[in-house]
């Protein structure tokens, strides 16, 4: 009676530990199991884990590209599509460069502190970044609910609430970068038209 039972035992430990190496060869993107049948199927495609959270990230960062700030700063005529797409509320608002600059210079104005003449509020900076990126924590929220949909996941999906909140918190903190591309640009960016100001004036 007992080798039954030991043959059950090892039966049962083979299969978890093959589980076990299909999951693992899953996360890590390693294909080669016939388990994963062939990617242009959709089984052998959702098998893929990898592939499958790499794909849905990639259309997260587009859909961030093109929704994820308030305000579309462009002057050029929108196409026949983004405009009834911008009445869907599947892209920001649109206004032109003069519009933007004019909403600028109006809380410019309005937020002045006990900075020098000349110098701007450096919280006025942290306000139009709060205000354009206000799109974040819908588009967050709405791709955790795409993707934690099983009762099983629900704890794990809590979780994700938590850490969206905790990232919500910081960014609504004043921004700062240590991104030396930004920096430089900017500095040339201000830099020429101070000489403009200086040649024109």
């Amino acid at each position: 009676m007992a080798a039954p039972r030991v043959f059950r035992q090892q039966f049962l430990l083979n299969l978890g530990q093959a589980f076990f190496q299909l999951c693992k060869a899953s996360r890590d993107g390693v294909y080669d199991d016939q388990f994963f049948g062939d990617s242009p199927t959709d089984t052998g495609y959702i098998r893929r884990l990898r592939a499958v959270v790499q794909h849905a990230n990639l259309k997260f960062a587009e859909t961030m590209t093109k929704r994820g700030h308030r305000r579309d700063i462009k002057d050029t005529d929108d196409t026949e599509g983004e405009k009834e797409k911008r009445l869907r509320g599947e892209l920001p608002e649109k206004i032109s460069r003069k519009e933007a600059l004019d909403r600028v210079r109006l809380r410019l104005t309005r937020s002045r502190g006990r900075e020098l003449p000349g110098i701007f509020n450096p919280l006025l900076v942290g306000e139009l970044f709060h205000e354009q990126a206000s799109p974040w924590r819908a588009l967050a929220t709405e791709r955790l609910q795409q993707y934690w949909i099983d009762v099983i996941l629900e704890e794990k999906l809590q979780r994700a609430r938590k850490t969206l909140d905790r990232l919500m918190e910081d960014c609504d903190k004043h921004p700062i970068t240590y991104n030396h591309y930004f920096i430089e640009n900017l500095q040339g960016t201000v830099q020429k038209r101070r000489e403009e100001d200086v040649t024109s004036g």
